[in-house]
């Protein structure tokens, strides 16, 4: 990491607070990939957040990456870092209530839960359909399975026993 005159930015940007408010809503979930299904993730919300920070609230730092193209892990890199750390330390303890971005980032995270509860909604919203449709499709089954039985008792009453020939 590279670092020069590291401060608190005075506020985070429009495209940066969008991005900020997707990347923490998605933190609430963990999607399957394979199956669709969604798993509630609440725990990694806090680290994605704090990467989040150090990315764009953090201003006079630059992460930088290996020999091999990897981008070094910015949490552990920041928090080695005492004056890097320290910024988002302050946020935390709320020194920053003052400053712009603690109003902001309070907006991002509502934003961020509003959209998590939506998306929350829709999943469930569709596993009660697909409950519906499989509820639909067996009374649908039980039915003609009925139908069925009574075809057949009909076509055995209709047969001719043998005692009558």
């Amino acid at each position: 990491m590279k670092k020069e005159n590291v401060k608190i930015i005075d506020s985070i940007p429009y495209e940066s607070r969008r991005d900020m408010t997707v990347r923490i809503a998605k933190a609430f979930y963990n999607k399957d990939a394979e199956t669709g299904e969604m798993t509630y993730t609440p725990y990694a919300v806090e680290p994605v957040f704090e990467f989040l920070f150090y990315v764009y609230c953090v201003e006079g730092i630059q992460f930088e990456a290996d020999e091999n193209g990897e981008l070094e892990d910015i949490i552990l890199t920041a928090r080695g870092d005492e004056e890097v750390h320290n910024c988002y330390l302050q946020y935390c303890n709320g020194e920053l209530d003052t400053h712009v971005i603690s109003g902001q980032i309070d907006v991002i995270i509502n934003n961020a839960k509003a959209i998590a509860d939506f998306e929350a909604q829709k999943y469930l919203s569709k596993c009660r359909d697909v409950g519906v449709l499989i509820e639909s499709l067996t009374r649908i089954g039980e039915y003609l399975q009925r139908e069925e039985a009574k075809i057949q008792n009909v076509e055995s009453a209709d047969k001719p026993k043998e005692d009558d020939a």
